[in-house]
C-alpha cells in the first residue's frame, strides 16, 4: 500500500507538501527545470493560438486536428 491509497485529496496535499519541504534545493531543481520548460512551451503555445487559431503539437501536428477525447466513467 502507497501513502496515498484511501486518502482523501487535501491529505495527499499535505504528504506531497512535508515531501517537497523536505527536499534539498538540489533535489528540488530538476522538477523547477522541468516547470520552467513547460511554462515556455505552454507561453509559445498561446501566443500561436492566439496568432493562428492552433498551435504545432510535439509530434509535429496541428492541435485542431486533435479531437478531444471523452471520458467515461464506470457505473
Amino acid at each position: 500500500m502507497n501513502k496515498s491509497e484511501g486518502k482523501k485529496a487535501s491529505e495527499i496535499s499535505k504528504i506531497i507538501a512535508k515531501e517537497w519541504n523536505s527536499m534539498t534545493p538540489e533535489a528540488k531543481k530538476k522538477y523547477e527545470d522541468l516547470r520552467d520548460e513547460d511554462k515556455e512551451r505552454h507561453e509559445v503555445q498561446m501566443e500561436e493560438m492566439r496568432l493562428k487559431g492552433y498551435f504545432i503539437m510535439d509530434d509535429g501536428s496541428k492541435s485542431s486536428d486533435h479531437v478531444k477525447k471523452v471520458k467515461k466513467f464506470k457505473k
